[in-house]
């Protein structure tokens, strides 16, 4: 029989402890601001900043450089990639000028001159004489350029009513939208001037409208692939046709009108894989989707679907401005949907890892527009210059600043309150990088980051071979945006190494405190490697939070 001193030592020992290590991953699904914060699904995001999800961990995302400089004052609206053989050219547009830009520094002289219109539409298009650039901005002649320079001959001719807007490749052939028309304009097959036939779309759109956008789509129409000529109105109706030349009526053919958002812009179309993305006010869209399901269905299947509601909140703000655009990075994985702020001009970018569909959100870049030239990726900047995206650690001279925060979770007892205490990260990087931590408590999306703030009250940054060790402060520090040099390491000497060591699985434990219902790891990383040549090299994998739980309320 039990004393009752040794039921009670029994009682004791069975108790569960009160306080339990939790393990969470980091957020590789990415960022979501569609799910309700007191339900959102394991490893994604409600704010994921300059952290790109990938399949096994997050990561810091690149830097950029510059590329060219002394294009004026202003955005650079345009930029245009031409390849051809071993000539490689990228050109930019600013003002009424286009610049190559191919050769970084200061550019020369510009190539053409007296545009009435920076903002560009253009196309490759090969034929047996050679590849050219097709351009049209809706103000001026469609100018052409043939690897040498840029001309307005050979003219196309037989346009009335208003001037070309916009142009894509189909069929072998250049196609032309017409400023504020239903119709659009084609020339020969093969042909890069002459004259222009028109083939009127407006008895097609039942909601009236222009056509302002279109592209080639490959598709499998059950008997092999064919090639199909997508148009699309500016009141969001899609027409796609079969066959190769409009004037033959037994092989031009309407397949289907479908109905989507209304797209954004002249740069709303961008190729993905096999398929046809369509940057609307209902989100980027699959063509595919689109022709499976009716409007709504289809919005439920937007690439953007995970971010809808921070996507209509962009476009609530800024649906008329100039500067949306959707591009692919092939080499990066990446589908980039540049985001203008006309009111205040800043501009963002949403950015989805085609790997897997997550999403987060680029912040620092000012960028009018984005072009792929070459394999790498460059942006026209607000400021007159271009840059190289995707590079480094570093955008040119400023930090990039790392901000998430994971999904809240109530650790299976929503009616619990809970104390965190202490949190733990694990992360692949050198082990001289390491983010600042906090807990956030009860959906509260703007966590204190008490180190954090100490960090960046400190001084400035220290330069190697300039500061005495010991006494100035090195690689710590108020540094943020500031325009010196003191970012900088010499590439030639110190920057050859790594300073901290080689590259390992670590992890890092910080005292933190969080009190509530539902807790969530917040974190924050400030990258100043200061080297366009190397990259930030760090992946957050997972956090462990020691948690207390309190009685029920």
């Amino acid at each position: 029989m039990l004393t009752q001193a040794r039921l009670r030592d029994r009682i004791v020992q069975q108790q569960p402890p009160r306080s339990k290590v939790v393990p969470l991953l980091a957020p590789t699904k990415g960022w979501s601001s569609e799910q309700n914060l007191a339900a959102m699904e394991p490893d994604t995001a409600p704010v994921l900043q300059n952290w790109y999800p990938e399949p096994d961990g997050i990561s810091p995302r690149p830097g950029y450089v510059v590329q060219a400089t002394g294009l004026g004052a202003g955005a650079v609206n345009t930029l245009m990639s031409f390849v051809s053989g071993s000539a490689k050219r990228l050109f930019a547009a600013r003002g009424g000028n286009i610049y190559r830009c191919d050769v970084a520094g200061p550019v020369g002289a510009p190539v053409w001159t007296g545009a009435g219109s920076d903002q560009w539409q253009w196309t490759n298009f090969a034929t047996a004489g050679g590849q050219f650039i097709s351009a049209v901005n809706g103000v001026d002649a469609p100018i052409l350029y043939n690897g040498t320079t840029f001309a307005t001959t050979p003219a196309i001719t037989g346009v009335t009513g208003g001037a070309l807007v916009n142009v894509f490749s189909s069929q072998s052939r250049l196609w032309y939208c017409q400023v504020n028309s239903a119709d659009v304009w084609y020339l020969g097959a093969a042909a890069v001037g002459g004259a222009a036939t028109a083939l009127p779309l407006g008895a097609l759109l039942v909601k009236g409208g222009a056509i302002v956008a279109g592209g080639s789509w490959a598709t499998d129409s059950g008997s092999g692939m064919s090639d199909l000529t997508v148009f699309v109105s500016s009141e969001g109706e899609v027409l796609i046709f079969s066959g190769t030349d409009p004037a033959a009526a037994a092989t031009w053919q309407l397949k289907g009108r479908y109905q989507i958002g209304k797209p954004l812009g002249y740069r709303s179309l961008a190729k993905f894989g096999g398929d046809l993305a369509i940057l609307t006010q209902d989100g980027l869209m699959s063509l595919g989707a689109v022709m499976r399901l009716d409007r709504t269905a289809a919005q439920q299947g937007a690439l953007t679907r995970n971010i809808r509601q921070a996507y209509a909140a962009a476009v609530k703000d800024d649906a008329a401005s100039f500067g949306w655009q959707t591009i692919g990075f092939a080499r990066g994985n990446k589908v980039f949907v540049n985001v203008p702020r006309a009111a205040t001009g800043v501009f963002r970018q949403f950015v989805m890892n085609t790997l897997h569909g997550a999403w987060c959100e680029y912040t620092g870049i000012q960028a009018a527009c984005f072009v792929e030239h070459n394999d790498r990726l460059y942006f026209g900047g607000t400021n007159g210059s271009v840059y190289e995206a995707e590079r480094g650690s570093i955008d040119d001279t400023t930090v990039i600043r790392c901000n998430g925060l994971s999904a809240f979770t109530d650790l299976g007892a929503p009616n619990s309150y809970k104390i965190a205490s202490v949190l733990r990260v694990t992360y692949r990087g050198r082990p001289d990088i390491r983010p600042y931590l906090a807990i956030a408590a009860d959906y509260d999306l703007d966590p204190t980051f008490e180190e954090y703030e100490l960090e960046n009250a400190i001084g400035a940054f220290g330069t190697w071979g300039v500061s005495k060790w010991g006494q100035s402060t090195w690689g710590r520090g108020a540094g943020i945006g500031l325009s010196s040099g003191s970012l900088i390491w010499n590439q030639g000497q110190w920057n050859q190494f790594v300073w901290g060591g080689a590259v390992a699985v670590s992890d890092y434990t910080q005292s933190v405190f969080g009190a509530g219902r539902a807790l969530a790891p917040a974190f924050r990383l400030n990258i100043y490697d200061g080297s366009p040549a190397l990259d930030a090299n760090f992946k957050l994998l997972r956090f462990d939070v020691s948690v207390e739980a309190g009685a029920t309320l």
